[in-house]
């Protein structure tokens, strides 16, 4: 049973390794939000008056994740990606206009809206959902000294903001380990390809000494078959070619 809910719950791989590395750390951050997602739920509805919406942007959230989850296992990593990150802002957003604007807890929530959208989807997403983020503050923070907000607990309930925080913690250190990870091994693959390289540089120098050699020896063969064709005093043909054995193979001294 448990083996079955494992296999269930576990990460697809794919050919890519971005991919691959993506899926696992969504996969990852949708499951364990979800138990959060239905305590806040929870928290809301007995202990402020804003609990239904509350009920209702988690019920709209957990169904976005859920599909997020089928789409992960499907190949379709980066759209559910955009999806789920789209869906983190938009529920933070509402919440924040309806739990005491830009003094709530939930603001906070941001910045890991931020940090997802990165891991998952590289720079462009980081820099597109920062924008929205720091739209949405700014709106926020408007509908406040508008005074059109609706009306929010003066003090939120302790275990509220516990568990936003909690959530924000856990996805935060996801976050965090899933980039560490990723820096460790690319750092690994870095020093396994250099050392790589540096004995592939020393074969490589191994083999041009060896042909520089053979290239002297052939020039001084080709030098003393000259000199055989064209010098007929033996003695002569001799002391040339101690000679160009001498010069060819840089030797001080040389003699028959």
């Amino acid at each position: 049973m448990l083996a079955t809910i494992k296999n269930v719950l576990a990460a697809p791989t794919f050919e890519d390794e971005e991919k691959t590395r993506a899926a696992a750390l969504l996969n990852m951050i949708v499951l364990v939000t979800i138990p959060f997602d239905i305590a806040i739920a929870v928290v809301s509805l007995l202990t402020t008056a804003n609990g239904p919406i509350a009920i209702a942007a988690v019920g709209f959230l957990d169904s976005l994740k859920v599909a997020v989850l089928v789409m992960i296992r499907r190949g379709r990593v980066r759209m559910g990606g955009w999806i789920f990150t789209a869906a983190m802002w938009l529920m933070f957003t509402s919440m924040a206009f309806f739990f005491g604007g830009v003094t709530s807890p939930i603001t906070i929530c941001f910045v890991i809206v931020i940090l997802v959208a990165g891991l998952v989807m590289g720079g462009a997403g980081a820099i597109g959902f920062t924008l929205l983020s720091v739209a949405a503050e700014i709106s926020v923070l408007l509908a406040e000294m508008a005074g059109v907000l609706p009306e929010a607990p003066s003090v939120l309930p302790p275990l509220f903001t516990s568990i936003v925080r909690i959530t924000n913690y856990s996805i935060l250190g996801i976050g965090l380990f899933s980039a560490i990870r990723r820096l460790n091994v690319a750092l690994l693959q870095s020093r396994t390809d250099a050392q790589a390289l540096a004995a592939s540089n020393l074969e490589l120098t191994d083999r041009t000494s060896d042909l520089e050699r053979r290239g002297r020896q052939l020039q001084a063969a080709a030098e003393l078959s000259n000199a055989a064709i064209t010098t007929r005093d033996t003695e002569l043909l001799l002391s040339r070619a101690v000679e160009s054995i001498r010069v060819q193979f840089n030797l001080e001294s040389a003699t028959i």
